[in-house]
Protein backbone atom coordinates (compact mmCIF):
# COMPACT_ATOMS: atom_id res chain seq x y z
CA UNK A 1 0.00 0.00 0.00
CA UNK A 2 1.22 3.78 -0.86
CA UNK A 3 0.31 6.91 -1.07
CA UNK A 4 -0.60 6.50 -4.48
CA UNK A 5 -3.01 3.50 -3.45
CA UNK A 6 -3.80 4.59 0.28
CA UNK A 7 -6.91 2.02 1.11
CA UNK A 8 -7.29 -1.78 1.16
CA UNK A 9 -10.19 -3.48 0.38
CA UNK A 10 -10.82 -7.08 1.34
CA UNK A 11 -12.18 -9.80 -1.13
CA UNK A 12 -15.65 -9.48 0.81
CA UNK A 13 -15.76 -5.88 0.65
CA UNK A 14 -14.99 -5.83 -2.95
CA UNK A 15 -17.92 -8.10 -3.61
CA UNK A 16 -20.07 -6.10 -2.10
CA UNK A 17 -19.35 -3.36 -3.52
CA UNK A 18 -19.83 -5.06 -7.11
CA UNK A 19 -23.19 -6.06 -6.26
CA UNK A 20 -24.71 -3.22 -4.96
CA UNK A 21 -23.44 -1.37 -8.14
CA UNK A 22 -25.34 -3.79 -9.92
CA UNK A 23 -28.13 -3.96 -7.87
CA UNK A 24 -28.49 -0.04 -7.76
CA UNK A 25 -27.50 0.26 -11.66
CA UNK A 26 -24.63 2.51 -10.42
CA UNK A 27 -23.57 4.51 -14.20
CA UNK A 28 -19.48 4.21 -14.74
CA UNK A 29 -20.08 8.35 -13.80
CA UNK A 30 -20.15 7.82 -10.22
CA UNK A 31 -17.35 6.20 -8.58
CA UNK A 32 -17.00 4.75 -4.72
CA UNK A 33 -16.49 7.55 -2.47
CA UNK A 34 -14.45 7.38 1.04
CA UNK A 35 -15.10 10.04 3.48
CA UNK A 36 -14.69 11.08 6.90
CA UNK A 37 -16.65 12.97 9.42
CA UNK A 38 -16.19 13.80 13.19
CA UNK A 39 -17.09 11.65 15.89
CA UNK A 40 -16.93 12.31 19.62
CA UNK A 41 -15.22 8.92 20.02
CA UNK A 42 -12.16 8.09 18.17
CA UNK A 43 -12.37 11.30 16.40
CA UNK A 44 -13.44 10.55 12.82
CA UNK A 45 -15.77 8.03 11.32
CA UNK A 46 -15.93 7.05 7.92
CA UNK A 47 -18.10 6.97 5.34
CA UNK A 48 -18.94 4.80 2.18
CA UNK A 49 -20.78 5.87 -1.29
CA UNK A 50 -21.39 5.84 -5.07
CA UNK A 51 -20.89 9.66 -5.87
CA UNK A 52 -19.83 11.39 -8.71
CA UNK A 53 -16.38 13.58 -8.46
CA UNK A 54 -16.14 16.75 -7.14
CA UNK A 55 -13.76 19.85 -7.83
CA UNK A 56 -11.66 18.41 -4.73
CA UNK A 57 -11.44 14.85 -4.80
CA UNK A 58 -8.06 13.31 -5.61
CA UNK A 59 -9.42 9.49 -7.72
CA UNK A 60 -7.38 6.67 -7.34
CA UNK A 61 -7.58 2.86 -8.91
CA UNK A 62 -7.73 0.46 -5.42
CA UNK A 63 -7.69 -3.07 -6.97
CA UNK A 64 -10.08 -2.16 -10.05
CA UNK A 65 -11.95 -0.15 -8.13
CA UNK A 66 -12.04 3.89 -8.95
CA UNK A 67 -12.32 5.51 -5.76
CA UNK A 68 -12.57 8.97 -4.97
CA UNK A 69 -11.50 10.97 -2.05
CA UNK A 70 -11.91 14.38 -1.17
CA UNK A 71 -8.52 15.83 -0.58
CA UNK A 72 -9.28 17.16 3.18
CA UNK A 73 -10.21 13.87 4.26
CA UNK A 74 -6.65 11.75 2.50
CA UNK A 75 -4.58 11.51 6.00
CA UNK A 76 -7.53 10.34 7.76
CA UNK A 77 -8.13 7.76 5.18
CA UNK A 78 -3.91 6.49 4.39
CA UNK A 79 -3.86 2.58 5.55
CA UNK A 80 -7.48 2.49 5.47
CA UNK A 81 -8.64 -1.67 5.08
CA UNK A 82 -12.12 -1.96 4.18
CA UNK A 83 -14.10 -5.23 4.91
CA UNK A 84 -17.23 -6.23 4.68
CA UNK A 85 -18.78 -8.76 7.36
CA UNK A 86 -22.23 -10.71 7.90
CA UNK A 87 -23.93 -12.48 9.93
CA UNK A 88 -27.31 -13.89 10.62
CA UNK A 89 -28.10 -10.59 13.10
CA UNK A 90 -26.49 -7.46 10.84
CA UNK A 91 -24.25 -6.70 7.88
CA UNK A 92 -22.24 -4.46 7.02
CA UNK A 93 -18.98 -2.93 6.44
CA UNK A 94 -15.75 -2.37 8.64
CA UNK A 95 -13.32 0.18 8.92
CA UNK A 96 -9.84 -0.58 10.30
CA UNK A 97 -7.79 2.04 10.38
CA UNK A 98 -3.88 1.06 12.39
CA UNK A 99 -2.93 4.56 12.50
CA UNK A 100 -6.25 5.52 14.65
CA UNK A 101 -6.03 4.81 18.45
CA UNK A 102 -9.18 5.14 20.34
CA UNK A 103 -9.70 8.06 22.72
CA UNK A 104 -9.68 6.60 26.24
Amino acid sequence: MSISNPIYFTHRALQELQRLQDVFKITENHFVRIGVKNSSCSGVAYLLAFDTIQDNDTRYEVQGLEVIIDKSHSMHVIGLEIDYEKDEFSNGFVFKNPQLHPVN
